[in-house]
């Protein structure tokens, strides 16, 4: 095993895990106004914690995803005002 092998092996988790968490944690701590904000060298873990979650909640709601499911109406129930749509098979 070469060394460069071994150390992608060692690192594969860091690439996995640690860019995207980096990532959200980004966005999170951006979305917050900058008097509110702890400098990145006084975070502990509740602060990166929270700042992933706000991050993914943050780019979760401006997903295809969401932005599809709020245009999309409420289903109604069937009724005397309200008939079932038609079959066009």
């Amino acid at each position: 095993m070469t060394a460069s092998t071994l150390l992608l092996e060692a690192l594969w988790p860091l690439l996995v895990f640690g860019i995207p968490l980096a990532l959200f944690a980004g966005i999170g701590r951006s979305s917050s106004p900058a008097r509110e904000r702890a400098p990145i060298s006084r975070w502990a873990w509740a602060d990166l914690y929270g700042n992933v979650r706000e991050g993914l909640r943050v780019s979760s709601q401006h997903s295809a995803l969401s932005l599809l499911v709020e245009d999309t109406p409420a289903p109604t129930t069937p009724g005397p005002g309200n008939p079932p749509p038609l079959d066009s098979h």
